[in-house]
């Protein structure tokens, strides 16, 4: 029988013992050892899925984790509810439901607290067919995600541990925790907040430990954002610095600024027009096909009046003129639609920054019209702005000059800088991000607005992508942030699919763990790993790139990660 990992808390054979008899109100009469067996199975199944792992992300509904019944009905054969029923028996409760409901799944469960604060974990055999089936269907759900990065599942073996010092670490920083936690004035901190905060953490990190000394990595391949995520993506990297290979000292390679960094991708024009595997199309397929198959969709600019179809290029007074002989009926369309006098007598406030998009499906031709209140931001039906009037995007200015930044010292820095700030480093690191992710009011962002001021065409790109969203509902629902998953996408093309595999072909029996922007090897073969990670970006970028080793000692930060955790419970 399969085994499968289970919260180490939870009396599960007390739970099994004279379980018919117990239970038979839930079970009813006559039941088959099949059947019964299955039963038992959906409830390990049950508790393995709410197992205390990655537990801090849930603390905003206190711990509760949302399951999708439809899904474990589909695994069980419709035993959500039995095993649910039977863990919440009050007689012997081991769950607890925040009665809550989440459209498309469930409502949200959790360990009582008694198991909950516990941690650890085991594995347990199972009784059934159940398990079996669940573990076929994981494999079977990881071939269809993304199968590019599978050779990194295949890296990660029980040859990758973590060195005694690990808990020696935890021993100490918990210790340390708890004697702060004594000090702490209750009119400045939430000290119940602390504490429970505390706790979990523990959990979190023995749980962690636990996981990988027991070879159990956690593999998940992302379709959308093509990322490769296991228990070392969420290990505290000040965990990551105890993991060994082949009880040999480990590295960490990090791309330094590596947002930033691969923004470059989409200030080529070559990123648009080719077809090559580092390409829009090759990298996000959809996301190219709906920039580029809009040539029904028109653009008009209420500064110019000029037209945009689906080319990459304006289409001036005269070119609209000379449609008259190429497309007589789109000519006709637009030149006799009764909003085109609206559109003209549009007012467009002095600042083009301050001012209103409009856009709205004209009545007579069904042609979707837009209007813009920068002739800088119009754009070709939906398709990214591949020209401005002026040559090739990587010939602007302003786009050379960000091209230009020392990526290869320090970016954020460098930008600090550049831009006069008398922000932290790591403060301006912060805003920068929010730049690349705040679709919102950005006017009201510094650095946002420092970035249009001297970087214009880079931030036009920026907002551009930042509003794009699919038109199909189905794309538009499983994608939901293009933009982000894009920078996402080229980051695993450059690190992972070409990088780390290069280096997995040369060393192919070489262990390797990957967190999204960072590489962990063996000390020994730091030198290969960066040779492989630099040529897999600056042969295709053309802009030099920073990798730094992270070998910091952990025990030297431990007061300013028990600061962190405590500023987050002041009142």
């Amino acid at each position: 029988m399969k085994k499968i990992r289970i919260p180490s808390s939870v009396p599960v054979n007390e739970i099994f013992e004279d379980f018919e008899i117990k239970y038979e109100r839930y079970l009813g009469e006559d039941i088959s050892a099949t059947e019964l067996a299955n039963i038992k199975d959906a409830i390990l199944l049950l508790l393995h899925f709410l197992l205390p792992l990655r537990i801090e992300k849930h603390e905003k509904t206190g711990y509760f984790k949302t399951l999708n019944s439809k899904i474990f009905n589909n695994l069980t054969g419709k035993k959500f509810k039995v095993a649910k029923d039977i863990l919440m028996d009050e007689r012997f409760p081991v769950i607890e439901c925040d009665q809550k409901y989440y459209e498309g799944k469930s409502y949200g469960y959790k360990l009582i607290d008694e198991y909950f604060m516990k941690g650890g974990s085991i594995l347990y055999e199972s009784y059934g067919k159940l398990i079996t089936k669940y573990y076929r269907n994981v494999d079977q759900n990881r071939n269809k995600i993304f199968p590019k990065l599978d050779f990194l599942r295949r890296k990660l073996t029980k040859r990758i541990t973590t060195n005694g010092s690990a808990l020696d670490f935890l021993d100490h920083f918990f210790k340390k925790f708890d004697d702060r936690i004594r000090l702490l004035n209750s009119e400045e901190f939430d000290i119940y907040q602390v504490e429970k905060k505390r706790k979990i953490i523990e959990i979190v990190w023995r749980n962690d430990l636990g996981l990988i000394s027991d070879g159990i990595f956690g593999v998940t391949e992302s379709e959308s954002c093509q990322r490769f995520s296991s228990v070392f993506t969420r290990l505290k990297r000040e965990l990551r610095h105890f993991i060994e290979i082949d009880c040999e000292e480990t590295v960490e390679i990090d791309l330094k600024s590596s947002q930033p960094y691969f923004l470059n991708q989409i200030l080529n024009s070559d990123f648009y027009d080719s077809n090559n595997s580092f390409s829009l199309k090759s990298i996000f397929a959809e996301l190219y096909n709906e920039l580029f198959t809009t040539k029904r969709m028109v653009k008009i600019d209420n500064n110019n009046f000029n037209y945009i179809l689906g080319h990459p290029y304006l289409l001036t007074p005269h070119k609209f003129n000379l449609m008259k002989i190429k497309d007589e009926l789109l000519y006709n369309n637009i030149y006799n639609d009764c909003k085109i006098q609206e559109i003209f007598n549009y007012k467009v406030n002095s600042n083009y920054n301050d001012s209103i998009y409009h856009s709205f499906i004209s009545t007579n031709n069904n042609i979707k019209y837009y209007i813009y209140s920068d002739i800088r931001l119009l754009y070709n039906g939906g398709s990214p702005p591949l020209s401005y009037m002026c040559g090739k995007i990587e010939d602007v200015t302003d786009i050379r000059e960000f091209k230009s930044m020392n990526f290869h010292v320090d970016f954020y820095q460098h930008l600090t800088d550049y831009l006069g700030l008398s922000m932290t480093r790591e403060r301006v690191k912060e805003r920068f991000q929010l730049f690349l992710n705040n679709s919102g009011d950005r006017n009201k962002d510094f650095i946002s607005k420092c970035m249009r001021r001297y970087f214009p065409n880079v931030n036009r790109i920026v907002e551009f992508f930042l509003r794009v969203k699919f038109e199909d509902p189905q794309l538009r629902l499983k994608y939901k942030n293009p933009f982000s998953l894009l920078l996402q996408r080229i980051e695993s093309y450059h690190l992972l699919q070409v990088g780390v595999k290069n280096f997995c072909d040369h060393f192919p029996k070489e262990p390797v763990v990957t967190i999204h922007d960072s590489v962990i090897v063996k000390k020994s073969h730091q030198k290969d790993m960066i040779k492989y990670l630099k040529d897999a970006t600056e042969k295709i970028t053309g802009i030099p790139v920073r990798f730094d080793v992270k070998n910091s000692d952990p025990f030297e930060s431990v007061d300013d990660l028990i600061n962190q955790y405590l500023n987050d419970c002041r009142i």
